[in-house]
């Protein structure tokens, strides 16, 4: 199953255990608990902020939503930059690649706002990441042909990074304490996807690449050592050897 459905599924059912808090208290209660709170971590981020550190908000935060709108945009954006991007990383590397995104933007929303006890909550600042991630990866590959969803994305792409330098601008001419958007989050979460995809993209290739010298190396031995026709015998066995290499590389990523 893809970490992108995994991904939303476990947003969806975090934002249903929000809307079966009793009553309003409650749901205040429970926001406070897992959201990011810039004040708790004048003690560090492991301090104990029942009932988890405050440390560990950065990433639960990361599945709750202000309500409908919030939930339905991030989700949006994060099937449809989220799925491109985990078929180029391998589901395992985008899980890290998201949640790294997601760690800095709190971070970042924590270092600005230091003395902040509003809670802040959203997936926004991973989803930043990950466009920047796409955008990236796609300008490094300069593909020929556009498909239309590939239109799609980069026309998303760019409303975003309009809307985002709005928000900024706004944020930043803002009264402190005015605001509702965390827009220090969001340009963390742009920087570390922006800087970090490579890093995450190469790892996966050089696993490959890596296999592929392998098999070569094994398949100059064999024909050195004169198993058969050194040509033929080593294309039958580089194919069959690279289907199975491809299958478990896939596997492991």
């Amino acid at each position: 199953m893809p970490i992108i459905r995994t991904l939303l599924a476990v947003n969806a059912l975090v934002f249903f255990v929000e809307l079966s808090q009793p009553s309003v208290g409650e749901l205040r209660s429970f926001v406070q608990t897992w959201g990011v709170v810039p004040l708790s971590f004048e003690d560090g981020p492991v301090a104990l902020r029942a009932p988890v550190p405050a440390g560990v908000t950065l990433f639960t935060s990361m599945f709750l939503h202000g309500g409908w709108a919030h939930l339905g945009g991030n989700m949006l954006c994060l099937w449809l930059f989220g799925s491109a991007l985990e078929k180029r990383l391998g589901p395992y590397r985008f899980l890290g690649f998201y949640g790294l995104c997601g760690w800095v933007a709190g971070a970042a929303h924590v270092l600005g706002n230091p003395h902040s006890g509003m809670p802040t909550v959203g997936a926004s600042g991973a989803i930043c990441g990950i466009v920047g991630g796409y955008v990236v990866l796609l300008l490094a590959d300069r593909p020929a042909i556009l498909t239309g969803l590939d239109l799609t994305r980069i026309a998303g792409a760019t409303l975003l990074g309009l809307s985002g330098t709005v928000r900024l601008l706004s944020g930043a001419l803002a009264t402190p304490g005015s605001g509702d958007v965390a827009s220090l989050a969001h340009m963390g979460g742009s920087v570390a996807g922006l800087l970090c995809v490579s890093w995450f993209a190469a790892g996966r290739y050089a696993a490959r690449r890596s296999g592929a010298r392998i098999l070569e190396s094994v398949g100059q031995e064999r024909a050195e050592a004169g198993e058969g026709a050194p040509g033929a015998a080593w294309s039958t066995q580089r194919d069959s050897l690279a289907s199975g290499c491809s299958l478990t590389l896939a596997a492991r990523v």
